[in-house]
């Protein structure tokens, strides 16, 4: 029996086009999958550094709820290239027993007391790829210090 050579290998070649087909979209996805996951892990990053930056300087005497609210959205802004009002910042103070502090105003705290900050950055906002599989999620990261 004579087997035609040509026809295979024709053949064959149709075999690899659609092989790829198949396989490159997947490889793809997991590529661009990986890309998105990195790119959450470093926003997320860049968030605790800023909440911690920012309680650094919470806790020094004479600064101001805006103060470390600014510092905080500008360090944000600056190496996410988002917007200032997609950053969420939260001051809470929690006075030491010893201590009579009302309120959050860092201006009003007293050594030793706890202070508490909190930023939160919509994962839309920092997000590399349009999706919903992570819309409407925040990144979080919380620093508490006591003031000097």
């Amino acid at each position: 029996m004579k087997i035609n050579h040509i026809n295979s290998k024709q053949q064959r070649h149709g075999t690899a086009v659609v092989e790829a087909a198949l396989v490159l979209p997947v490889f793809f996805l997991a590529i661009a999958g990986i890309v998105e996951f990195g790119w959450g892990m470093m926003a997320s990053q860049l968030v605790t550094n800023a909440a911690r930056e920012g309680a650094r300087r919470a806790i020094i005497d004479g600064n101001t709820n805006t103060a470390v609210e600014d510092y905080i959205a500008t360090s944000l802004v600056d190496s996410l290239r988002i917007d200032a009002t997609d950053v969420t910042v939260t001051i809470e103070i929690t006075p030491d027993p010893s201590n009579t502090t009302t309120g959050n105003n860092l201006l009003d705290a007293q050594p030793y007391d706890l202070i508490m900050v909190r930023v939160a950055v919509p994962y839309d906002a920092v997000g590399l790829i349009a999706g919903r599989w992570m819309g409407g999620t925040n990144i979080v990261a919380q620093t508490t210090m006591r003031h000097e």
